[in-house]
């Protein structure tokens, strides 16, 4: 009897130990080392601004050449006229679920058919029209004809259009569907995917809410995740900043600790957030972290490194030749601090008349630079680096004024 008090006890003691630990789903005891957490699927985004990527249509041949498959089939509303014909692909990554001993389960992917929507533009009555092959049977005629509007990047977007799709796990088919919007911008047809993931979770008695977006705003796989603080003990907040995104690798305060965001998977939403115990030597780009050192070379040929800008305060401006008006503002923001902040400019593809020191990442010396500073074909981060050599800001080009106004003494 003894005996089997004894053992009674030690297995309520290891239980009790355990709920110490992990209580339920998204409750958590004591900072653990690693955050496994269950994210929800939301329409439309939030706090997030996502942007859209440009439609690729043409006429019903060039569509015909550019389709990796050619028996698609195409059926027409008589009323439609001037028909152009684009597709939107639904998977550019396959989606990841996460088993529940950790491991990384990849779907096997579909046919290409099964991964793309035909999109039909047109007009009908003078007015601009478009038409998503939502059911993906290739007949235009069982699908609503909308109109189109004008695409205001910031704001949150409307006329959200369901997507349904297969994701193939296993021997299982599962069908999943998600939110797209479709519209006109800078005279170009634009595409936009509009969801993300959130996830509720408590560490001890302290509540947390935190986002999950596809930081491109072009695929439903998250192809490069962003996680963001939405809010913390009941407290949300109202707008989200250039610095309050997280990629993957950087870090996210929970209360006084700070984790890493290590790991998004998009099948099931699982969001994996690992302890770091020594925030403050890490290097990165992220506010509160050391620059790494970089070297680079101009585009008048001088091959430097940081140590250029040893005991100087330094911002790190992305420009881009999709928004021209990048170009004006990184003029004025030069002329502005001149003999009062030093600024290296970033561009992929340098055009003439920029002033000040520029880096063009399309040269391959410019590789490292490009993976830490911009990572993107088109960019607007800007990186406020102090005298001791580490980030105290990020922003985008356009807000430079608001960032920079003790620095440069600007309204």
């Amino acid at each position: 009897m003894k005996l089997l008090t004894t053992i009674l006890t030690l297995i309520v003691s290891i239980a009790l130990g355990f709920s110490q630990t992990v209580l339920l789903p998204n409750h958590f005891k004591g900072a653990p080392d690693t955050l496994i957490l269950k994210s929800t699927r939301v329409k439309g985004v939030g706090l997030f601004q996502l942007g859209a990527g440009s439609a690729l249509i043409g006429d019903t041949v060039e569509f015909r050449a550019r389709l990796p498959y050619k028996d698609y089939p195409l059926v027409f509303p008589d009323e439609i006229k001037n028909i152009e014909l684009g597709l939107q692909s639904i998977t550019m990554n396959p989606l990841r679920f996460r088993s529940v001993d950790g491991k990384d389960i990849t779907p096997e992917p579909l046919s290409i058919r099964e991964n793309y929507f035909a999109l039909m533009y047109g007009a009908r009555d003078n007015k601009e029209v478009f038409i998503l092959d939502q059911n993906q049977n290739g007949d235009f005629r069982d699908d609503t004809v909308r109109s189109l509007h004008e695409l205001t990047w910031g704001r949150k977007p409307h006329n959200l259009l369901v997507c349904k799709y297969n994701v193939k796990v296993g021997n299982r088919i599962m069908a999943d569907s998600s939110w797209i919007e479709i519209g006109t911008a800078r005279e170009q047809l634009w595409i936009g995917t509009f969801q993300h993931q959130v996830s509720n979770f408590t560490i001890d008695n302290h509540s947390f809410q935190i986002g999950v977006a596809d930081g491109i705003g072009g695929s439903f796989s998250n192809f490069q995740p962003i996680l963001a603080l939405l809010s913390e003990n009941g407290i949300r907040r109202d707008t989200l900043f250039t610095r309050d995104f997280v990629s993957q690798g950087l870090y996210i305060k929970l209360g006084s600790d700070f984790y890493k965001f290590h790991d998004f998977y998009d099948g099931d939403g699982t969001i994996v957030l690992i302890k770091e115990n020594d925030y403050a030597k890490q290097l990165g780009v992220q506010v509160g972290l050391i620059s790494p050192e970089y070297r680079f070379r101009t585009v008048t040929g001088d091959t430097l490194t940081s140590a250029v800008f040893k005991n100087k305060k330094v911002l790190i401006v992305n420009v881009s030749g999709c928004t021209p008006s990048s170009y004006e503002i990184y003029k004025e923001l030069n002329k502005a601090a001149e003999g009062k902040l030093t600024i290296l400019g970033i561009n992929s593809g340098v055009v003439k008349g920029l002033s000040g020191m520029m880096v063009d990442v399309t040269d391959s010396y410019n590789e490292f630079i490009y993976n830490k500073f911009r990572n993107a074909y088109s960019s607007y981060d800007c990186f406020l680096i102090s005298e001791e050599g580490r980030v105290i800001d990020k922003f985008e080009v356009f807000d430079w004024k608001s960032h920079l106004a003790n620095d440069l003494s600007v309204q």
